[in-house]
C-alpha cells in the first residue's frame, strides 16, 4: 500500500489550534478513506493523532462519550475550540497578538501566518489582521501599505511585498554603542 501524508498529532497545548486540528484531521480521514459514518474507525483514529493533555482528556472520557463520533467532536470543541475568554491562556495569546511586530529578517508571509493563526485562535476577524499587520511593520513599509487603503488583509501582505521590493522595509536598529554613547556624559 502506499504511503499516504500522516496527520499533525494535537496535544491540547496552549499554542495549538483545536480548529485547525480539525480541518486537517478530517482532510486525513477523507485521504485515508475513513467516512464519518464510520464511528470506531474515525475515533480510534483521531484517538492515535492525540499526544499529552489531550490524549489524558481523551482517555477520561466515558464509553457513551466515545460511542458516537459527533459527540466526540462535541466535547473535542467545547474542550478546544470554545475558549473561555478569562482564560490566562487566551489573555496571554491577545496579547501576543496585540503586540506582535515584524522582525529583522523575517519574511513577510511569515509575519501574516503568525497573526492569521493568533486571529483564528481569538475568533478575529479580517479586518483585526489587516490593522494588526500594518501596525507591526516598520514605520516606512506601513506608511507605504497604509497609502493603498486596503479593505482586505491579503492585498495588504501584497502591497507590503512590493514595498518591500521598492526598499522601504527599514528596521529601527539601534546599536549597543549608540546606546553607551547616549548614556555617557
Amino acid at each position: 500500500m502506499e504511503k499516504l501524508a500522516p496527520c499533525r498529532k494535537f496535544g491540547g497545548y496552549p499554542h495549538e489550534n483545536g480548529l485547525v486540528f480539525l480541518r486537517e484531521f478530517d482532510s486525513f480521514a477523507t485521504l485515508h478513506n475513513i467516512m464519518p459514518y464510520e464511528n470506531q474507525r474515525r475515533i480510534a483514529a483521531f484517538h492515535l493523532q492525540l499526544t499529552g493533555p489531550a490524549l489524558t482528556w481523551f482517555n477520561s472520557l466515558t464509553f457513551n462519550d466515545k460511542s458516537s463520533w459527533e459527540k466526540l467532536i462535541e466535547l473535542f470543541k467545547r474542550k478546544y475550540v470554545n475558549l473561555d475568554w478569562q482564560s490566562p491562556t487566551i489573555m496571554l495569546e491577545n496579547e501576543v497578538f496585540e503586540h506582535i511586530k515584524l522582525s529583522p529578517g523575517q519574511a513577510l508571509e511569515d509575519f501574516y501566518c503568525q497573526l492569521v493563526e493568533k486571529a483564528q485562535l481569538l475568533h478575529k476577524a479580517d479586518h483585526d489582521i489587516l490593522t494588526k499587520f500594518i501596525k507591526g511593520l516598520p514605520e516606512k513599509l506601513a506608511f507605504f501599505v497604509r497609502a493603498g487603503n486596503h479593505k482586505d488583509s491579503n492585498s495588504a501582505v501584497s502591497a507590503a511585498k512590493m514595498g518591500e521590493a521598492y526598499g522601504y522595509r527599514l528596521h529601527d536598529e539601534i546599536s549597543v554603542s549608540a546606546i553607551k554613547q547616549q548614556i555617557t556624559p
